[in-house]
């Protein structure tokens, strides 16, 4: 089905949100907003929006907001394999990697879902032969450093997962089998700096382009 997008800041609803003035978290942030301002999601976890500047008010208006852009009629159009990325004429395929929630995805006659599952076993496999010190380095040794390089989503995603377990790796007196860095910045003092603190005999470097061109 095709389907007519509109920019953010042509809706009239999102013009209503401009002129509402955000809330003063020191007036409202309190144990009843803390205990009411969450909203429940996958896996037992819930989100909590109590810390952001908004009230009753504004959440009216951004729930005129999705409806006026059809939020979830895109976001099953984006499960479903419609073209989202309309400047580049692409699917936008992330969601596969975590499972299908909506219509089979075929590209070219490949089924997405399953060359995703693959790709992802695929990378499972070689992440336990790098932690297993099983895949070496040319020089034999094990590696005990990845560095990752990759601007913008590229970097995002992946440092943020870091972050989110290191706690957890190191948790139990265990030690993170690989160290991570990342390259993010196309300034080459980025790069020194990161060059400079590993040892080439005993680093991975891991290259990322959601796109494949960058």
């Amino acid at each position: 089905m095709s389907r007519t997008y509109i920019n953010l800041d042509a809706a009239q609803s999102f013009q209503k949100l401009k002129k509402l003035t955000p809330a003063r978290l020191k007036d409202v942030l309190t144990p009843e907003r803390i205990a009411q301002a969450q909203v429940p999601i996958a896996e037992g976890m819930s989100y909590s929006y109590a810390a952001m500047p908004v009230e009753q008010a504004h959440l009216k208006v951004m729930q005129e907001l999705s409806k006026e852009m059809d939020l979830i009629g895109s976001y099953r159009d984006l499960l479903d394999g419609t073209i989202m990325n309309t400047g580049e004429s692409r699917m936008v395929l992330h969601h596969l990697t975590r499972g299908r929630l909506g219509k089979e995805v075929y590209d070219r006659e490949v089924n997405k879902e399953a060359f995703y599952a693959k790709e992802l076993a695929r990378v499972k496999e070689f992440a336990l032969k790098v932690h297993s010190k099983t895949l070496t380095g040319s020089t034999g040794k094990p590696f005990d450093t990845a560095v990752q390089i990759g601007i913008g989503g590229s970097d995002l995603g992946p440092r943020a997962l870091c972050l989110a377990l290191q706690g957890f790796a190191r948790s139990e007196g265990r030690r993170p089998a690989v160290r991570a860095e990342f390259i993010s910045n196309v300034d080459p003092d980025d790069a020194a700096s990161v060059l400079d603190s590993v040892d080439f005999e005993t680093t991975l470097f891991i290259v990322v382009s959601k796109s494949g061109t960058t």
